[in-house]
């Protein structure tokens, strides 16, 4: 599958932030290991420019507090700045910024394709005034024929086009100091829509109709079909029961939060599905079983679901549902080192082979990466809570609500 018309973020690599090692973080969508498979056909890579591919499907793993969540914020933040032109002083970018800048400059490396060519885009991000700005960017066309993981990571292989320094007066007078230069080089109309989905509001009545016909029956299976009567009546028809008419309200109070949670879910990925773009999603597995994950990650697998190359992003306490991805190369490990600074790895530059089940790996801790909980830590929590309970001085109360 070939996806030249979109923009989208390929690798990024960001200097002098807080909290990980080196002061450092990398993330690519290209795929570290060789593809076999052949991407014309349903496949979880997609072909960018001759043998460069982007993955569409990528999971975040780790224990609690080991930086998954942090990640994806990252990530967001690349996204909403440098493909959806979003001010560095916005909500979401501020945020990021507030929380991983460490008083120097912040220098980002990224590597986009946007209509059918490849750039760069080196950003100088500072604070001035108590504000985030642009100090300085450059745009960088690569400029060679044989289009390669090798030859885009070679920075000599790039023309410079654009530098934000270099720009007049009057230029600049129509640029925001905390906007990217980056639209010199990209379409508008081409950018990808980004979601990240993280909330656990309850569905509208927009989502409730657009899921009636099929999300709903197949988030619960007691339900056969859903016809909506108007906007705000629904007749239900369950399993050997006679139908119900149920308001939108008295509908919501029928479904299970696991229920209620999908479907805002496969709205939204329905929405990323038909035009393109990312959907970014901490802790996929909350409220839903491992079989519908299975399914969603087939729906961006398969051309007639996923036309437009959409990527989906998604962090996981369980290392369970990394068994069923394609690739090794598609999974990072987010863990800390010694001083606890955060540190991400790529899974394929340990594990290069595809046929190990990688929970297995990862739960038994096999490449000392800090991937299970250290087992100290469990006799002494196991110790404590003998303690308490064996203790008659020690008093404990939970009041239930009356």
């Amino acid at each position: 599958m070939s996806v030249p018309s979109y923009t989208y973020l390929l690798e990024f690599f960001i200097q002098n932030i807080k909290e990980y090692e080196d002061s450092s973080c990398s993330f690519s969508f290209i795929p570290l290991q060789k593809v076999y498979d052949d991407v014309d056909a349903d496949s979880s890579v997609s072909r960018i420019q001759g043998s460069l591919y982007d993955n569409k499907i990528l999971a975040i793993s780790g224990i609690n507090a080991s930086g998954k969540t942090s990640l994806l914020s990252l990530i967001e933040f690349m996204l909403e700045v440098f493909l959806c032109n979003q001010a560095l002083n916005a909500d979401n970018p501020r945020k990021v910024l507030d929380r991983f800048y460490d008083s120097k400059p912040i220098v980002i490396n990224v590597l986009y394709s946007s209509d059918g060519n490849l750039y760069r885009i080196i950003s100088v991000i500072n604070k001035q005034d108590g504000r985030f700005v642009f100090e300085d960017e450059r745009i960088l066309r690569f400029a060679k024929s044989l289009v390669s993981k090798r030859t885009v990571s070679d920075m000599a292989n790039y023309i410079n086009i654009l530098r934000r320094t270099g720009l007049s007066m009057e230029q600049r007078s129509f640029l925001e100091s905390d906007k990217s230069i980056i639209f010199a080089s990209v379409n508008e109309s081409d950018s990808p829509r980004v979601f990240s989905y993280q909330e656990s509001s309850l569905p509208d009545s927009r989502m409730i109709q657009l899921a009636a016909d099929a999300i709903i029956p197949y988030l619960d299976s007691s339900i056969e079909r859903i016809n909506v009567k108007a906007e705000n009546l629904y007749c239900v028809y369950r399993r050997g029961r006679a139908p119900e008419e149920l308001s939108y309200m008295e509908l919501i109070s029928s479904l299970s939060s696991g229920t209620l949670r999908g479907i805002g879910f496969l709205a939204r990925i329905l929405t990323v599905l038909k035009y393109g773009g990312y959907l970014l999603v901490d802790e996929i597995e909350d409220n839903l079983n491992k079989t519908i994950v299975v399914n969603i990650i087939e729906l961006f697998m398969r051309k007639k679901t996923n036309p437009h190359g959409a990527h989906i992003v998604f962090t996981t306490h369980y290392q369970e549902l990394l068994d069923i991805l394609a690739r090794n190369d598609s999974i990072y490990i987010a863990t800390r080192d010694p001083e606890w600074n955060l540190v991400i790895r790529n899974l394929a530059e340990f594990l290069k082979r595809r046929d190990v089940k990688r929970s297995d790996l990862l739960f038994s801790n096999y490449y000392d990466l800090g991937t299970a909980v250290d087992y100290s830590s469990y006799i002494n929590l196991k110790r404590s809570i003998e303690h308490i309970i064996g203790d008659s001085g020690s008093r404990l109360e939970w009041r239930s609500r009356s």
